[in-house]
C-alpha cells in the first residue's frame, strides 16, 4: 500500500520452518523493505534517498531436532539371596530376589525369570522359574520374586554359583539384553549318609492269618537316625517267601516309595507297599503253608539289593494260610 510521509505500516509474514530450514542449527532472519527479492541489498522498485537502510538488524534463532519419547524397557536383577540356605550336597534350598523396570515405559507383556545353579562337573542347572505380570513393571519399580517351593541342589560339593535372570525367555525386546542377570558364589560340602533303621513291620490287616485269594499289605515304619536327610527317594522292596510255593526262595512282591521330605534328621514315616498289597495265590501250594514277608532297605537310602548278605536292613513278619 502507499506509505504516507511518517506512515509506519506493519507487515506479517508466516515462515514453514519445515520448508525453508535445512535441519538442526543456528539462524537468522532479516527484513528489508521494497525488496521482492534478494538483491544484495541494492536498490528496489522504488528510487529512495538512502537505499542502504532498507533492511533491520538480524533475528537470530535455532532450530534443534525434535526429542521422540520412544518407549524402552530394560529388566535387571538385583538383591538376590537364599531364602533357605543349603549346606550339604543334594540340600534343600529357597531363592528370592528383585526384578527392577529401568526403561521409562511400562512392559508391554509379563515375563517370566528364572533360577540357575552349575557346580562342579555340571551344567547349567534350571531349578524353578516365574512370573511377573506387565502391570507390575512399571517404570523404576523393582518387584520381589521367590520360589515358594523348595528347589534340590545338585548332589555335587564344592563351589557353586546360583543365577537369576529376568526374561529368560526374550518375551521383550530390550535397550540392553545384556544385564538381565545376577548371581553369588556359595560352597555346598559333601553330603553325609543318612542312617536309616526299620522301627517296625506288619501286615496292615492285622495278625496272623490270610487265607490265599485274598492280599497282604505290609505297613512298615522307617526311622532316620542320621544328620541328614536322604538326597533322594528311598525305595523299600518288599518280598515273600514260602516252604512249598516258592521253595523257600524270596520273590519280590512290590516296593514302596519313601521321600527325602518324610525323613528328616530324627524323623520317623510310615510306608505301605504300592498298589494297594499283594495277592495269594489261590492254588494248593499256598494253603495250610506259613508265609514270611519281608522289607529290606539300605541304612543310607540308596536302592536295595533285597539281601541282608549284600548290606540290606530287613525285617520279616509271617502269615498263614488256613484255605
Amino acid at each position: 500500500s502507499n506509505l504516507e510521509p511518517g506512515e509506519t505500516h506493519t507487515e506479517t509474514e508466516g515462515i514453514e520452518l519445515w520448508l525453508d530450514v535445512d535441519g538442526p542449527g543456528i539462524y537468522n532472519i532479516v527484513a528489508c523493505a521494497d525488496r521482492i527479492a534478494d538483491s544484495g541489498n541494492q536498490g528496489g522498485n522504488i528510487a529512495e534517498e538512502h537505499e542502504s537502510n532498507n533492511c533491520s538488524t538480524e533475528a537470530v534463532f535455532e532450530v534443534v531436532a525434535n526429542q521422540v519419547n520412544f518407549p524402552t524397557y530394560d529388566f535387571i536383577t538385583h538383591s538376590f539371596q537364599f531364602l533357605q540356605t543349603p549346606y550339604y550336597a543334594g540340600d534343600q534350598a529357597r531363592f528370592g530376589g528383585y526384578v527392577k523396570n529401568q526403561g521409562n515405559s511400562t512392559s508391554p507383556t509379563g515375563i517370566r525369570s528364572n533360577y540357575k545353579v552349575q557346580c562342579p562337573g555340571t551344567s547349567l542347572i534350571q531349578l524353578a522359574d516365574d512370573g511377573t505380570d506387565a502391570a507390575e513393571l512399571t517404570p523404576g519399580a523393582s518387584i520381589w520374586e521367590e520360589t515358594l517351593s523348595s528347589v534340590t541342589m545338585p548332589n555335587v560339593s564344592g563351589s557353586c554359583t546360583a543365577y537369576f535372570c529376568a526374561d529368560y525367555q526374550g518375551a521383550v525386546s530390550e535397550t540392553d539384553e545384556t544385564n538381565n542377570c545376577t548371581s553369588f558364589p556359595f560352597v555346598l560340602q559333601p553330603r553325609p549318609a543318612p542312617s536309616l533303621q526299620i522301627t517296625r513291620f506288619e501286615d496292615e490287616v492285622g495278625c496272623c492269618t490270610t487265607n490265599t485269594g485274598s492280599k497282604i499289605r505290609p505297613d512298615i515304619w522307617v526311622r532316620n537316625n542320621g544328620p541328614v536327610a536322604p538326597s533322594s527317594n528311598v525305595t523299600v522292596l518288599y518280598q515273600i517267601k514260602s516252604p512249598v510255593a516258592t521253595g523257600g526262595a524270596w520273590w519280590n512282591i512290590g516296593y514302596g516309595i519313601i521321600a527325602p521330605s518324610e525323613l528328616p534328621p530324627g524323623g520317623t514315616d510310615e510306608d505301605y507297599m504300592e498298589g494297594g498289597g499283594w495277592t495269594i495265590p489261590s492254588n494248593s501250594a499256598w494253603k495250610l503253608q506259613w508265609h514270611t514277608v519281608r522289607g529290606c532297605l539300605r541304612a543310607d537310602g540308596s536302592y536295595p539289593a533285597g539281601d541282608p548278605a549284600q548290606g540290606d536292613i530287613c525285617a520279616t513278619y509271617s502269615r498263614y494260610s488256613k484255605q
